[in-house]
């Protein structure tokens, strides 16, 4: 899961891997693509491979817990198998 900008370029959102992500943190980055009227310009969900557009400022906050959720197990899980490699 990740966050991607479609606004010509197509990039994505890259976290820091040795940062656990907070919600209120990635929803504050995304808040540049929120228009006066509160719509969202250019960005996805990318689930999966299926991208689902983000359409309106609301939609923020639950693909920031989203995206946060998936960076942290899967930066956790990474961790541990590291650990597991040393012993």
């Amino acid at each position: 899961m990740k966050i991607v900008c479609t606004d010509g370029r197509f990039w994505e959102y890259v976290f820091p891997g040795d940062v656990r992500l907070d919600p209120a943190g990635v929803q504050a980055q995304l808040q540049q693509h929120v228009k006066i009227d509160g719509s969202v310009d250019c960005l996805c969900l990318d689930f999966a491979g299926s991208y689902h557009p983000l359409m309106h400022a609301g939609e923020l906050r639950l693909a920031s817990v989203l995206a946060a959720a998936h960076h942290n197990l899967r930066e956790a899980a990474m961790a541990e198998q590291a650990s597991a490699c040393r012993v």
